[in-house]
């Protein structure tokens, strides 16, 4: 069975406030699952969501003339 980390787990991973990671849940940004009231998130949907976050900041630093 997969292993569930709360919203505190992946702001504490992401270093950003609990509030920002129910905002992206709620937006489908995060993919999360909500049971009842709780959000639970699976490691590899906030890996994902982290890659595409940095996706557009890499493509900006290539796109730089030397």
């Amino acid at each position: 069975m997969d292993q569930y980390l709360t919203p505190a787990d992946v702001a504490t991973a992401l270093k950003v406030h609990p509030e920002s990671v129910l905002r992206w849940a709620r937006t489908g940004e995060l993919a999360g699952s909500k049971l009842g009231k709780l959000w639970r998130f699976r490691p590899t949907d906030v890996d994902a969501f982290v890659q595409r976050q940095l996706q557009p900041a890499q493509a900006d630093t290539l796109s730089i003339p030397l």
